[in-house]
């Protein structure tokens, strides 16, 4: 079974923080030069064991608050 997993984030900051998506992905008049992605890559297992280990550790917990 092959599995995705999407992850949005939204900073609510100061004005201009979402100037990491020209760089990241370019515009019509600058070629790409991609950071965010690289670096993800580089990390990806050891963000999703992190990713995972807290999931698991919250579920159970969630569950049973719900429970009550």
């Amino acid at each position: 079974m092959d599995s995705r997993v999407v992850i949005f984030v939204k900073w609510k900051g100061k004005e201009g923080v979402d100037y990491w998506r020209f760089p990241e992905f370019g515009t019509s008049k600058m070629a790409p030069e991609p950071f965010m992605r690289p670096a993800f890559a580089a990390m990806q297992q050891q963000a999703l064991t992190i990713i995972f280990q807290k999931l698991s550790d919250a579920v159970p917990r969630i569950a049973r608050s719900l429970s009550k």
